[in-house]
Order: C-alpha cells, then structure tokens, then sequence
C-alpha cells in the first residue's frame, strides 16, 4: 500500500489558476485534512472565520468534487492553534459546536442519504503551538485585516505541541481498514478462507491496536467522530 501527500497552500483554493488542480486532488483523495484556525473561528463571535478558514468556500467545493463518489473517504476536521479552547470540558464543548455550525452545510452535505454510507468525519484539535495561547487580535489600520497575538504560558515554557501524532493515527487507521475490507471483497470466497485462517490477522490486529491509540469523545472533551465510525 502506497500512500500520496498533496499539501496545497491556502491561496490555491481562491486561485482560479489552481480550481481544476484542487477539484482534481480533491476526487481522487481517499482523505483529507481541512485545517481550521481556531482563534479565527472562536473569536469575536466568529467575525474573521469566513475571511480566514473559508468555509463556504471549502464546502462548495467539495460539494462539487465528491457529490457522485462511490467509495468511501475520511474528512479531518482540525483546529489548529487551539490551545486556549481545550483547557476544560466546557470551552473544548464549545469548540466543537463552533466547528459544527460553521460546517453545518458541509456536514449535512455528508450526512445525506447518497453520502453518508461513505464519509468518516471527525474532529481532532491539535495544539499545534503548544505552550502558547491566544491573547488578542489586532486590526491593521491600513488593509483592515486582524493580526492575532498569542502569549507564552510561562517565561521558560519550551514549545510543546500535543496531539498531531493523532491526525496520522486517524489516517493510517482508516487507510488500513478501507485496504482490509477492499482486499477481502475482491478475493470473493478466498476471502473468507483469508479470515478464517488469519492470513489477515496483522491487518486487523495493527487496526485494532491503532484504534486504541486514538482519541475520541468516548476518551476525551476534545475529539468526535460525527459520522461513519463503521470504517474506523
């Protein structure tokens, strides 16, 4: 099993030079990460979400990309620069709900009769500056747009991230369990005799052990799978 990377840059998705790149990446991927920034959807009731993160933008074009797809696809929803929205129970509830209204279009896109028996969405939050929290945002006087300035916890805290390990953990589980089952369909009845006698025993033995390595909202405030469990 092979597994491509394609990181596009965030102008690529406004560039009409990229569409056809983008929707061409976006149809032929079996998962996808969709970076928020979280200070840009929490802040000031969400005023800088649609400039920054973009949402109606992304949900058309997935829209547009995945309204025929017949196989199935892994959707990670992840905030990113978090860290003051995760502290507690509450803020990381608040979170999530955030994520939820603003994708709702999106996510009911992939709740729909056609969809939902092929989309896996989840919700992981990644600490991704660690030891740094958000404290303010400015407007720059000239362009108007916000600058926003983040405060150490401590003078001599070293950068420590927390959770990105689970964005690969999410992805290799799901790629290895889409593989089992695709392996084991396309031999027919050997198929059966595989699983009878273990000859895919390590697929599911990494499967299940991965799946305890990750978090969700059954082992944690932060983390939700929103649908398709079944392929994870």
């Amino acid at each position: 099993m092979r597994l491509n990377y394609a990181d596009c840059p965030g102008y690529f998705f406004t560039s009409e030079a990229h569409h056809d790149g983008i929707q061409k990446l976006l149809l032929g991927s079996e998962a996808i990460i969709l970076t928020i920034d979280a200070p840009a959807l929490m802040e000031e009731r969400g005023r800088w979400n649609e400039l920054i993160n973009k949402p109606s933008l992304i949900t058309q074009m997935l829209q547009d990309a995945w309204s025929n797809i017949s196989s199935s696809r892994l959707v990670l929803l992840v905030p990113v620069k978090c860290e003051k929205y995760v502290q507690n129970s509450k803020e990381a509830r608040k979170l999530r709900t955030a994520i939820k209204d603003s994708y709702w279009n999106l996510l009911r896109f992939f709740a729909s009769e056609k969809l939902i028996q092929y989309i896996t969405a989840v919700i992981i939050p990644v600490q991704t500056i660690g030891t740094h929290i958000f404290s303010r945002v400015k407007v720059n006087v000239g362009d108007g747009l916000p600058r926003f300035f983040f405060r150490k916890v401590s003078y001599d805290a070293d950068y420590d991230p927390k959770d990105g390990n689970q964005l690969i953990l999410y992805l290799l589980r799901f790629l290895l369990k889409l593989y089992y089952v695709e392996t084991s369909s396309t031999r027919g009845i050997f198929g059966f005799v595989y699983q009878t006698f273990g000859q895919d025993l390590y697929l599911k033995t990494t499967i299940d052990e991965l799946a305890k390595r990750c978090k969700d909202e059954q082992n944690s405030d932060t983390f939700e799978v929103i649908q398709g469990r079944r392929w994870l």
